[in-house]
């Protein structure tokens, strides 16, 4: 699935292939491929990126499902 992003963000992102986190920039308008975008506990988004990528707590309000 793709997702467009409608704001300019930083993404906290958890990468459990290396057992790494660091940050994406992410800038309005971006399309970026996704493997799923889950609810989590605390009312916000996680979204699954390829290659075990996970970007944990992101507001619905900044992006759309393609």
């Amino acid at each position: 699935m793709k997702i467009k992003f409608t704001e300019n963000i930083k993404l906290a992102v958890n990468d459990y292939n290396w057992g790494e986190e660091y940050t994406k920039q992410i800038k309005s308008g971006d399309v970026k491929e996704v493997l799923a975008v889950e609810d989590n506990t605390h009312g916000y988004k996680d979204i699954y990126f390829a290659h075990k990528e996970v970007a944990e707590g992101v507001d619905q309000s900044a992006f759309v499902i393609l």
